[in-house]
C-alpha cells in the first residue's frame, strides 16, 4: 500500500436509527472498539439548483434511515483499518445493517489517502454512488441560532457561485430541544483535489458572514459495508 503520510484521517461509523435502548449499547460497544465519540442524525437533506458542482448529489453512502454517527481520527492509515474491523463488528454483533467511510483531511495536491480494498479491506465491499472528495462547511448553535440552510445557500451562490449538495444537522442529543447544541455541515462534493483546495483557500479568505465554525477539506479513502 503506497500513501503519503497524511496529517489526519477520520473514521466513520454509520449506523441506521434503531430504539435509543439499543443505540446506547451501540454506543458503548463502540467506545470498547476505540469510538466513542458519537452524535444523531438529526436531519439529512439534499439540496438542487443552479450552482451545483457535480449536478445530482452522490447519495449511496446515505443510510435509508440514519439513525447515528461514530466517529474517531487518527493519523495512521493502519490504525484507520483496525478501527473500521471494530466498529463493523460492533454493528455486525447487533445485527446492524451500516457502513463506514474513511477520509483524510487535504492541506495540499501531494497527499493521497488511496487505499487497496481488494487488500486492505476484504472482507468489505465499496458502496456505489459515494464521493470521492468534499468541502465540509460546520456551523455549531442552537436551532434558533443556527443560520437557515436557505441564508448558507446565498452565501454560497453569492461568495463562490456555487451551492451546497447536502446539509447534515448533528447532535448529541437523540431527542433535539431549543438549547440542544447542533452541528449544522454543509457539503460540496467535489471532482478533485484541486477543486478542493480552490474551495479551501477561497473560503479562507472570504468574509465569514454566518459566523460558521470551521471548514475543512478531504478526500473520501473508500465508502465501504459489509459484503
Amino acid at each position: 500500500m503506497k500513501y503519503t503520510q497524511p496529517t489526519i484521517i477520520e473514521v466513520h461509523i454509520a449506523i441506521p436509527k434503531i430504539p435509543e435502548p439499543i443505540m446506547k449499547q451501540v454506543f458503548a460497544d463502540l467506545a470498547v472498539a476505540g469510538m466513542a465519540k458519537n452524535k444523531y442524525f438529526i436531519a439529512v437533506t439534499n439540496t438542487t439548483g443552479e450552482g451545483m458542482v457535480l449536478g445530482t448529489p452522490p447519495t449511496g453512502h446515505d443510510l435509508k434511515t440514519p439513525g447515528a454517527m461514530s466517529t474517531k481520527k487518527t493519523t495512521s492509515i493502519q490504525e484507520a483499518l483496525v478501527l473500521i474491523r471494530a466498529g463493523m463488528n460492533v454493528l455486525r454483533k447487533h445485527n446492524l445493517q451500516g457502513n463506514f467511510e474513511m477520509e483524510g483531511i487535504l492541506e495540499n495536491e501531494e497527499q493521497d489517502y488511496s487505499i487497496d480494498m481488494n487488500k486492505d479491506l476484504v472482507e468489505f465491499k465499496p458502496v456505489p454512488d459515494s464521493p470521492a472528495y468534499e468541502n465540509h462547511v460546520v456551523w455549531r448553535g442552537t436551532a434558533t441560532s443556527l443560520p437557515s440552510r436557505e441564508e448558507i445557500i446565498e452565501w454560497f451562490r453569492n461568495n463562490f457561485s456555487i451551492i451546497p449538495h447536502q446539509f447534515v444537522d448533528f447532535s448529541r442529543d437523540s431527542q433535539t430541544s431549543e438549547d440542544s447544541l447542533i452541528s449544522r455541515v454543509a457539503t460540496i462534493y467535489q471532482p478533485s483535489k484541486k477543486a478542493v483546495l480552490e474551495l479551501k483557500n477561497c473560503l479562507s479568505v472570504a468574509p465569514n458572514i454566518l459566523n460558521y465554525a470551521y471548514h475543512i477539506g478531504e478526500q473520501v479513502s473508500i465508502v465501504g459495508e459489509d459484503k
